[in-house]
């Protein structure tokens, strides 16, 4: 029993506060945290990076940005995507080329070591990007995230239209 992977997996706030009990409580009726505070700007690219990983770095500052989920202390998280991104493809040339290869001494034919470089760097891709909401799957764990976490003029005090009525509306007086 146990091990790996086992055990409940916390629910993200906005999926808590869909279920929940009444606004800003959980199913059992404890109170849900809000999230912390960052300031939200995105983080600079390292100099390290290749032309190319310096394009892919744009292009997911800007798709994040706008989602206010960049904050300069995930430059670190960034900087591994892009880098795991370059390694996979890197690992994809050599693959391409030649996914056997033969001992020149002994003549016994082993598989490519870029094979299992590259399964290992398409895992570690796809784990990191799921961090960032990268893929259709992570983006919709983001939007359930991202659901009553911050009030706007059409959901006034973060109020959570799936606990009942608004405050405001109630006829008990409550």
């Amino acid at each position: 029993m146990g091990g790996k992977g086992s055990g409940r997996i916390a629910q993200p706030r906005g999926l808590k506060l869909l279920n929940g009990r009444s606004e800003g409580r959980d199913t059992a009726g404890r109170r849900i945290p809000s999230p912390p505070r960052f300031i939200r700007e995105a983080p600079e690219p390292p100099d390290d990076l290749t032309e190319f990983e310096q394009s892919l770095w744009t292009r997911v500052v800007d798709d994040l940005e706008p989602l206010d989920l960049l904050k300069r202390s995930d430059w670190g998280i960034l900087w591994l995507y892009v880098k795991t991104f370059s390694q996979v493809l890197a690992a994809k040339r050599l693959v391409d080329k030649s996914m056997l290869l033969k001992n020149p001494n002994t003549g016994v034919v082993h598989r490519n070591p870029a094979v299992s470089v590259l399964a290992e760097a398409r895992r570690d891709l796809i784990r990191i990007g799921a961090e960032l909401g990268l893929s259709p799957a992570a983006e919709n764990h983001l939007a359930s995230d991202l659901l009553g976490s911050s009030p706007d003029d059409s959901n006034p005090a973060g109020y959570n239209p799936f606990a009942g009525p608004p405050p405001w509306k109630r006829d008990d007086g409550a």
